[in-house]
């Protein structure tokens, strides 16, 4: 977001130089759960893994919980 604002574009070289001005907008977006974890049916003592893929911008941090508790 701190990005957003008037950019400036300069090349210069023996000849001369040119600038061009353009406005760069820096939007947010909330996050999209692009691939949710799916239901998982495991063998007591074996081994599994969940998995979530989100986007939104700022990119999201994902938290895992379990029986109301942080998992990390």
């Amino acid at each position: 977001m701190e990005d957003s604002g008037m950019w400036q574009c300069v090349a210069t070289n023996e000849a001369g130089s040119e600038t061009v001005n353009t406005w760069l907008k820096v939007k947010t977006s909330a996050p999209i759960m692009e691939s949710p974890p799916q239901n998982v049916t495991v063998l007591d003592g074996k081994d599994t893994v969940l998995t979530c893929r989100v986007a939104g911008a700022p990119t999201p941090n994902i938290t895992w919980f379990y029986q109301g508790k942080i998992c990390y």
